[in-house]
């Protein structure tokens, strides 16, 4: 994932390269409990939300 452009504090635009396109609802895990899910694609990039699970 390569985020290309903030849209504001937890969303943006992202590059994702997969053997599949993720769906929108797909949620995915990134290292430091850092989670974003899939809202809808934007031409060739993906609107992501992000969060942050705190321990």
């Amino acid at each position: 994932m390569l985020l290309e452009r903030p849209l504001d504090a937890h969303r943006g635009l992202a590059h994702i390269r997969s053997s599949k396109s993720p769906k929108p609802g797909t949620e995915l895990i990134f290292e430091g409990d850092v989670h974003a899910i899939v809202e809808g694609r934007r031409d060739a990039l993906f609107e992501l939300r992000f969060w942050a699970i705190r321990r």
